[in-house]
């Protein structure tokens, strides 16, 4: 991977060592990187880099030069991650992208700074933010402080913007850190006196003032307080020491490389700050078996607390009474120091660096063609799912379009980027024009190779958008037709929505041949073809079978001397619900040991059946609606049952006539498009018409009076579903039209 670490300049500071220590890191585990300074000014840090063979480019010496934007833009092109540190290289960085493309990635040091105390500038902030394809905060309170500061979907989970943001503690080499050798020449310097060192530049966000007055509260005799660092506040540093009377006690030591020696030698080590994100010389301090004191402010509260000790803000008497105590308490000395050690292995660099790794690989597949896929509703996704690992595998990333759900977060555990955007399955003009003009947005930032939808809304919405955006492969898949079946001016509308989703997309997936022929019989010429056999998920047959421990399940479903009937699917009229109760309250009259078990969810909106069906199943004892069963315990449903019923006026490839197929199941059901490719009457089950309730009375009679024609279907089911319909086949159907669609 080119990693290409850009940031202000390589003077003394927290950020400053990150990324020396990144940079060498990074390279260590094979990357090429450079580093880019705005301040080109030679440094210790700077030099650390070149030793170690690592380019630094300099740009000049001021930090906010405007015109970097366009050296920026002709740099960052030759790099896979960009990685921006402080407040210029972030904003002329997001600048330079406008002109180039590159994964981009910031580090957030701070909880605070002077810019979120400007309103004006909070747009620009937020537009900034915006160009990232990550934010990285170095502790979590960070993090918070920069989502409140962003506010709307950077607060909101469930938004895109709130999964770009996150945490990577700051790390140190823990090891050498520990083992490092005292400096002999600071351990003769200090004599008999105890050192208390502070390692940071004198800069605003650092309160060595404090220490200062502290040490004017302490024995000079005893102790005495070294500064590491050099900043512009240094001179005033000095000056106040001179004025407290305690200049001989105050030692100056500039910038050091060999700071773990530093620290090493000296007794106490304190972190004093104004405001902090996550400090390296918080986390240096506690790894060299010192005790470490610091402020009780934002950024040093999180990692010190319970570990080593804390002081109020700017109170140099309570400094001041920390340091002496543990002068005087060994006991108490060694306690601290050896539970600060502990706390340090919690921020090794290691750590640090795999999660800046991840975080580029996640960028980086980001910048993989882009695959979307879209439903209407998230209880769809499944359909998809299966192919998420093998697009992957193929170097695609994939996201997927739908209103909200529960399902999202299994698209999400596959990897998966999801993308809400809520659309209607019902016809509503305004909701669906606000629906496409948000697809249109998130399709013209996306920049997708393909959108393949499924479902009518969704067909009708995303082709259209895709169209407008120009996405050079728009696929849609006909899972069924509702105009089939509709009348009058709803029929001309439906007919119409399925020629505007044909016309938008370059390629059509009929899901049955039957959807084929009356798509090209009534709505497109364009040309098609049904993938293998046709569905769009197919079945796991290993899944779907007479499993011990789905037979033990069953076991506890059936009821010895019942013939029991089972439905599965939305409990609607155009299911054939009201004919399936109609014809089996009429065979129960005659064969009173037979039971009907309906699986599913009503829908009081969206074709409802009937007051009277409705209540006839509320009222006899023989009809169960059990509702929404999933997983093992459909399974089990399927196991313990005698015959599967589909009385439906429509479908596209009805899944639940595979899945009772594939457990050996003789199925009825009617003269319909994708259940007719499924079901060979006479075969491995029944047809009738459709609408038919007698038709259904006397197929269910039948099943239950003619025992070798109802052996003779179920030996049929299963062996029929497995040679067509096997997951691991419909999959490679899918995975093959993808790659001959891209090849175009």
């Amino acid at each position: 991977m080119k990693i290409l670490l850009v940031i202000t300049s390589l003077a003394t500071g927290g950020a400053e060592k990150l990324v020396t220590e990144m940079a060498m890191k990074f390279t260590d585990r094979g990357h090429q990187v450079d580093v880019c300074v705005f301040n080109k000014e030679e440094t210790l840090f700077g030099k650390m880099l070149r030793d170690r063979g690592i380019r630094v480019i300099g740009f000049g010496h001021s930090v906010y030069n405007p015109l970097y934007v366009l050296r920026l833009a002709r740099l960052m092109r030759h790099y896979d991650i960009v990685h921006t540190h402080n407040s210029s290289p972030q904003l002329f960085v997001a600048m330079a992208r406008v002109l180039c493309s590159v994964g981009l990635c910031t580090t957030e040091h701070n909880t605070s700074n002077r810019k979120r105390g400007w309103k004006w500038y909070a747009p620009i902030e937020s537009w900034m933010y915006g160009k990232y394809n990550h934010t990285v905060c170095i502790s979590r309170i960070a993090e918070e402080k920069l989502r409140e500061y962003m506010g709307g979907a950077w607060m909101e989970e469930k938004a895109e913007k709130y999964h770009r943001i996150s945490t990577i503690d700051n790390g140190v080499d823990i090891e050498a850190f520990h083992k490092a050798v005292a400096d002999k020449d600071l351990v003769a310097m200090k004599g008999k006196r105890k050192a208390i060192v502070m390692v940071a530049g004198f800069r605003e966000a650092k309160d060595q003032d404090t220490m200062v007055r502290a040490m004017a509260r302490l024995d000079k005799e005893r102790y005495e307080l070294w500064f590491a660092g050099t900043g512009t506040r240094e001179p005033i540093v000095k000056a106040l020491a001179k004025e407290m009377g305690v200049e001989d006690n105050v030692r100056f030591l500039g910038l050091r490389s060999d700071i773990p020696c530093v620290l090493k030698a000296a007794d106490i080590v304190v972190m004093s700050s104004h405001w902090e994100g996550l400090s390296l010389s918080n986390v240096e301090g506690m790894c060299v078996g010192k005790p470490f004191i610091a402020s009780d402010v934002n950024g040093l509260r999180e990692v010190t607390k319970g570990y080593g000790l804390l002081f109020r803000h700017e109170d140099e008497e309570g400094l001041a009474e920390i340091i002496s105590r543990l002068s005087e308490n060994e006991e108490e000395y060694r306690r601290v120091a050896q539970r600060c050690y502990e706390r340090a292995k919690d921020f090794d660099i290691e750590k640090m660096i795999d999660g800046y790794l991840k975080v580029y690989d996640g960028i980086m597949q980001k910048k993989r063609p882009l695959i979307i896929r879209a439903v209407t509703v998230s209880l769809s996704t499944e359909f998809f799912e299966p192919i998420i690992p093998d697009l992957q595998a193929k170097g695609y990333e994939v996201a997927s379009i739908c209103s909200d759900g529960p399902e999202l977060e299994r698209v999400r555990a596959l990897g998966a980027r999801t993308i809400v955007v809520d659309m209607y399955r019902r016809m509503s003009p305004v909701k669906d024009l606000r629906s496409l003009i948000r697809l249109i947005r998130v399709i013209r930032k996306e920049k997708p190779v393909m959108v393949h939808s499924m479902t009518p809304k969704a067909g009708l919405l995303c082709m259209l958008a895709a169209w407008i955006c120009r996405v050079p492969r728009r696929v849609h898949t006909f899972t069924g037709l509702v105009w089939p079946t509709a009348t009058g001016m709803q029929r001309r509308i439906l007919m119409m929505t399925d020629w505007l989703t044909c016309a938008c997309a370059t390629h059509v997936i009929p899901e049955g041949r039957g959807v084929m022929d009356d798509l090209q019989r009534h709505i497109t010429h364009k040309p098609m073809r049904v993938l293998g056999y046709g569905n769009v998920r197919g079945v796991d047959m290993q899944r779907f079978s007479i499993r011990p421990e789905i037979a033990a399940m069953a076991k506890g479903i059936r009821e010895e001397g019942r013939f029991d009937f089972l439905f599965v699917g939305r409990i609607v009229g155009d299911k054939g619900i009201n004919e399936l109760v109609s014809a089996f309250c009429r065979l129960h009259k005659e064969y009173p040991e037979t039971t009907l078990t309906l699986i599913g969810n009503y829908e009081s909106d969206l074709d409802p059946i009937k007051s009277e069906t409705k209540q006839i199943i509320d009222s006899e004892e023989s009809i169960r609606a059990i509702g929404v069963r999933s997983g093992d315990e459909l399974i089990a449903q399927y196991a313990a049952t005698d015959c599967f019923v589909m009385p439906s006026y429509r479908e596209g490839f009805p899944n639940t006539v595979l899945e009772a197929g594939a457990m050996g199941l003789p199925s009825i059901v009617t003269d319909i498009n994708g259940s007719r490719e499924i079901v060979s009457d006479g075969i491995n089950g029944l047809i009738i018409p459709s609408k038919d309730a007698e038709a259904l009375y006397q197929a269910m009679k039948r099943i239950i009076e003619d025992n070798t024609l109802r052996t003779t279907l179920a030996a049929n089911s299963r062996e029929m579903i497995a040679s067509r319909f096997d997951k691991t086949f419909v999959k490679r159907c899918l995975l093959e039209f993808y790659e001959e669609v891209m090849a175009i």
